[in-house]
């Protein structure tokens, strides 16, 4: 039930040049800018584990939309009920730790607060990810559980 939900946390953009000179927003990154990740993305041999206790549960993964964010190396990436905010350095963006997000799915609920969270771009088209984090249960049973993302993305 919450881990149905817990799929709208898998989030992320990233960006910079091939000069390292930090010219553009993250610096770094080959033809990657943040304007590359900017778009619908969908994700492909992605596993996303919420672990309660022993048991492992895979959930899916929902396609993502990134747009630019209030700064210039900033993105701003949706999934599921999820909206967080991610800073580009080189070729990977990496969310803030410590946002959060309320997911519910049936009589089911919780929060899910992020440790890590990354996406790095192999090129304007396609990338990776790979995330953690806690999920604090509160309904029906509380009780805390850990999370962990990772996939492959293609620019849609």
């Amino acid at each position: 039930m919450v881990l149905t939900a817990v799929c709208g946390l898998a989030l992320a953009g990233c960006g910079g040049d091939d000069d390292d000179d930090g010219d553009k927003p993250g610096g770094g990154g080959g033809d990657i800018t943040v304007d590359s990740f900017v778009g619908n993305w969908t994700q492909s041999e992605a596993k996303q584990t919420v672990m309660c206790g022993a048991i492992p549960l895979e959930v899916d993964a929902q396609p993502m939309t990134i747009t630019k964010g209030a700064a210039a190396n900033e993105l701003t990436v949706t999934e599921g009920p999820c909206t967080l905010t991610f800073t580009v350095t080189g070729s990977t963006a990496s969310a803030t730790p410590g946002q959060t997000c309320t997911i519910s799915q049936g009589i089911a609920s919780g929060t899910v607060t992020l440790t890590s969270y990354t996406i790095t771009l192999s090129d304007a088209k396609a990338g990776s990810k790979a995330g953690t984090g806690t999920v604090a249960v509160t309904s029906p049973l509380a009780m805390s559980c850990t999370y962990t993302a990772s996939g492959k993305l293609t620019k849609s």
